[in-house]
């Protein structure tokens, strides 16, 4: 294996961050389409425990933006947790 110049070793730096992104953002598109099933497995735990002492188990928005950022971090944490979809 031979010796990479400084230049040759950021261009393969940005050839492997693209394709860190690329690979993540297909990722958080594959859980778009199953967001409902991700976000009702989610907050099943929530709901049993919530039901157990007898309170409220539904979910609150408190400021516009909070839904669209929640389901953000979901899509994320699955394509961290389950890889590339």
């Amino acid at each position: 294996m031979r010796e990479q110049t400084f230049s040759e070793h950021l261009d393969e730096l940005r050839k492997r961050l693209l394709w860190s992104l690329a690979s993540v953002g297909v990722g958080v598109l594959g859980a778009f389409f199953i967001r409902d099933w991700l976000l009702r497995v989610i907050e099943r735990p929530h709901r049993f425990a919530m039901k157990s002492i007898h309170l409220d188990s539904n979910l609150y928005v408190f400021r516009y933006e909070e839904t669209f950022f929640v389901q953000l971090k979901i899509w994320l944490i699955k394509n961290f947790i389950f890889g590339d979809s």
